[in-house]
């Protein structure tokens, strides 16, 4: 009858969620969902509490936003910027209370680092349903340093 777990270990979503249908909060230092599927073994509607789930693209996010349709909190490290992720938070049937964004330094800046704090904003700017937005410290921008207005999460 677990509810909640808390762990400092890295863990595969699967290892976990399908061995407690009561989990509800799942918080662990690294998180891989690589392996959820788009069918209903992976789909686990209690759970409102994700963090930190690492190598995020549009696959992951995907499934993520299927596999967890009641999330509330969720914790996710980019490895590129998800296109879709505008489109799932619209869609979305309750708003997130919190999306913890953070990037992959190595991945997110596209080849060459070609990537800067324009596109960011741009991916950001139309973001729907979602009360706050959480940056990690490693959000700060080559360009000026700044982050001011990347979300108008309304």
């Amino acid at each position: 009858h677990l509810t909640e777990l808390y762990l400092e270990t890295p863990i595969d979503v699967l290892d976990v969620c399908p061995n407690l249908p009561l989990l509800r909060v799942l918080q662990c230092n690294v998180i891989n969902a690589h392996n959820l599927q788009l069918c209903q073994e992976h789909k686990f509607p209690t759970l409102v509490y994700l963090s930190f789930v690492y190598g995020v693209d549009d696959f992951v996010l995907n499934r993520l936003f299927y596999s967890f349709p009641n999330l509330k909190h969720i914790g996710l490290e980019f490895d590129e910027m998800a296109t879709s992720l505008r489109k799932l938070l619209l869609y979305k049937r309750a708003a997130l209370s919190v999306l913890h964004m953070s990037w992959n330094p190595s991945t997110f800046w596209g080849v060459h680092r070609k990537k800067g704090q324009l596109d960011v904003e741009y991916w950001l700017k139309h973001c729907r349903n979602v009360r706050s937005v959480v940056l990690d410290r490693d959000y700060v921008f080559d360009d000026d340093g700044q982050i001011g207005g990347v979300v108008d999460a309304k």
